[in-house]
């Protein structure tokens, strides 16, 4: 790249993979500049040190850690507080699941969390109505910078042990 008075500025592109064509391990890189005029390396940094490119293929894990309460009427609906981890200060999408036992479970409302807590509120409304009398299930799912999704639970049927602690119960 030509320097002097007026320096060319280029843009470089790295597609995440190695001199194999493989993707690069999970982990911090640097870019490293060798100014071979000059005889010297720099590593691309700001005031606060060098500046990491991050490969990340791993999927968050996000789960849900509480619901309370677990059961509210749909005469007199009590909002449900939603307590999760896993979001990395990322807004997750709390995701509710009406439950019937002969069909497996159907999202019937999603909305986004705050981008730095992990709790949420649902107030029991499904399109603009109070939930109907039933048995609904807490979901979650967060994507990470690198664009990886995860989800609670993994998976919906079955039903993972402990999905039960993430149900809500309307009653009449």
């Amino acid at each position: 790249m030509p320097g002097g008075s007026h320096p060319v500025r280029s843009k470089f592109t790295w597609d995440g993979r190695g001199d194999s064509g493989q993707v690069a391990p999970d982990g911090p890189y640097y870019v490293k500049v060798h100014l071979i005029h000059q005889g010297r390396t720099i590593t691309i940094s700001d005031n606060n040190g060098p500046l990491p490119v991050t490969v990340k293929t791993v999927a968050p894990q996000p789960s849900i850690t509480s619901v309370s309460p677990s059961t509210t009427s749909a005469s007199h609906l009590v909002p449900i507080r939603i307590g999760y981890a896993g979001n990395e200060d990322r807004a997750a999408t709390v995701l509710i699941y009406r439950l019937d036992g002969q069909r497996p479970p159907v999202v019937i409302k999603t909305f986004l969390s705050s981008a730095r807590g992990q709790t949420a509120t649902w107030d029991g409304v499904i399109h603009r109505q109070p939930a109907a009398p039933g048995t609904y299930l807490i979901g979650l799912q967060v994507t990470d910078a690198a664009c990886n999704t995860g989800r609670f639970p993994v998976s919906l049927s079955p039903l993972p042990a402990g999905a039960a602690r993430t149900e809500v119960t309307v009653t009449q």
